[in-house]
């Protein structure tokens, strides 16, 4: 609505533009001045002129504002993509921090992030939208690292054997881990959030 008043208001001063200069002509017809000379003759191609003047101001404006719009609406479609992988974050990590994910629930939410990753910025590429390169790689190579700790079976060592004490096991299902796997975790998804915060930013400023 505040977008289309502001159209409005432009297509009003254009038109008021135009009729001021159609009058000024008109008035300096049709009045004599004391101290000026003024010719009597309207010249329609003068005034032609000055209509093709406006009207092309007004349309090249117009085609301005749809194309700021779009592009102002791509980026919003784009932000909302982001938005909901932040929930997805959200989503797993708490269910992470209770033990009360499943391996394949873990390993599915990793995915999605991936691929809801991929998907933007191939959009973002369609729209020619850049954004930080490194950034980009960054949130990239950060999934990856969530998805290792949460799904990978992790290197240990024969004391970890002896001792049963793996930094994360499946049981009946669940992911199992330790405490300090679990701040490893928050670690990443503390990383992913601010990642994604950061690209939201970028996004917004382009």
């Amino acid at each position: 609505m505040q977008n289309q008043k502001g159209k409005n208001k432009r297509v009003f001063g254009i038109c008021l533009l135009a009729v001021a200069l159609l009058g000024g002509i008109i008035i300096g017809k049709l009045i004599d001045f004391t101290y000026f000379k003024v010719e009597k003759t309207i010249n329609l191609i003068d005034i032609l002129s000055i209509i093709v003047t406006v009207l092309a101001a007004y349309f090249v404006t117009k085609i301005l504002d749809k194309e700021k719009q779009d592009y102002r609406t791509e980026k919003d479609l784009i932000i909302k993509r982001t938005e909901d992988i932040y929930q997805l974050l959200e989503d797993s990590h708490g269910k992470v921090v209770t033990g009360l994910i499943k391996y394949q629930e873990a390993a599915s939410h990793c995915k999605r992030i991936n691929v809801s990753l991929s998907c933007i910025y191939r959009i973002m590429n369609n729209v020619n939208l850049n954004v930080d390169i490194a950034l980009k790689k960054d949130v990239l190579d950060n999934t990856k690292k969530l998805r290792d700790l949460l799904t990978d079976t992790p290197k240990i060592s024969e004391d970890q054997i002896q001792s049963s004490n793996l930094p994360s096991e499946v049981k009946d299902s669940f992911v199992h881990l330790t405490q300090n796997r679990i701040l490893e975790i928050e670690a990443m998804y503390d990383k992913l959030r601010d990642n994604i915060l950061l690209l939201q930013l970028d996004i917004n400023k382009k």
